[in-house]
């Protein structure tokens, strides 16, 4: 499954929210965190502060950016959220979108990571 698929998952149903917490399970640092935690793998889903901690980190050490987290509603009812990606320079690189914030705070940790990994494999690519 590509970034861009695991980002467009519908988390409504519970099997979507499921499956984006065993994609988060897959990053190496989150991961880390979790069981010096104490956190199960088999845990129903990872801590809101922990995703945002994870999220600090990965952005101090590689540079990236999220801009706001903003609500978009239609005729006064809420539909989800937004926030933006970065890089170091302030350009832009994506919009995450969510309805709940633990939804938006995972895939933006999740496009993140998306970003790290593609770098690296165009820095492998041109060594």
């Amino acid at each position: 499954m590509k970034t861009d698929d695991i980002l467009n998952i519908d988390t409504d149903k519970e099997e979507g929210k499921r499956t984006l917490n065993k994609f988060l399970w897959k990053i190496k640092p989150l991961k880390t965190k979790a069981m010096k935690q104490g956190i199960p793998p088999k845990a129903e889903y990872l801590p809101l502060e922990l995703i945002e901690t994870a999220i600090h980190g990965l952005c101090s050490h590689y540079g990236y950016r999220t801009q706001g987290i903003g609500s978009y509603f239609n005729s006064d009812v809420f539909q989800f959220y937004t926030t933006c990606v970065m890089d170091e320079k302030r350009q832009w690189l994506g919009n995450v979108y969510g309805k709940t914030l633990w939804e938006i705070e995972a895939k933006t940790l999740i496009k993140i990571y998306g970003l790290i990994l593609e770098q690296k494999g165009r820095e492998n690519e041109n060594s």
